[in-house]
């Protein structure tokens, strides 16, 4: 990212956030424009959660509040937090984005996707594209996590490490387009 793309941001994310700070609600208005048909704000929650890396809350729109809120606040995510993820999007390798993916999806943050954490997952993607969860869904989930599970899941112990999900979404165009609704992977 250069100099010019870095203050288009900057003036973006002040313009949009007078007050200097982008607050989980914001970010969630901010995703539904995008994805009006559906409701990402479960999804919405979980991206904001794995880049808000000082768990501050909100985005701080200058470096000295940023630096003023690593150590002051909690719940947030900071100006610099949202260009290492604008960063990402744009310019990110496909191992950055599907570690941040991996991250995104592994709920309890143990290093390894459960049954529960994929089933999660798949309806938090579902409802982001505007699916609602009726018996129709219901199959599209199973049929989803089973191909996920045959994907991933070699040794048949339903967990998935991060390695083997890096492994499969190279491979697996169809995969990694399902997966990439949070990530341009």
């Amino acid at each position: 990212m250069n100099d010019e793309d870095i203050l288009y941001w900057f003036e973006t994310f002040h313009r949009d956030c007078p007050d200097g700070f982008l607050t989980q609600q914001v970010f969630i208005q901010f995703y539904k424009q995008a994805f009006h048909d559906g409701d990402p704000t479960k999804f919405c929650k979980r991206i904001f959660h794995i880049f808000d890396r000082d768990k501050s809350g909100r985005s701080c729109s200058s470096l000295d509040r940023f630096y003023k809120l690593i150590f002051t606040s909690a719940g947030t995510i900071d100006f610099m937090e949202f260009l290492l993820a604008i960063d990402l999007f744009e310019n990110g390798s496909l191992y950055e984005k599907l570690y941040y993916a991996f991250q995104l999806y592994d709920l309890d943050g143990n290093g390894i996707l459960t049954r529960t954490e994929i089933v999660r997952l798949i309806k938090m993607i579902l409802s982001v594209r505007g699916e609602t969860t009726n018996d129709q869904t219901k199959q599209t989930i199973r049929a989803h996590l089973n191909a996920f599970l045959k994907h991933f899941d070699v040794n048949t112990d339903e967990k998935i490490s991060l390695e083997k999900f890096c492994i499969i979404c190279e491979k697996d165009e169809v995969l990694k387009n399902f997966l990439s609704v949070a990530f341009a992977i």
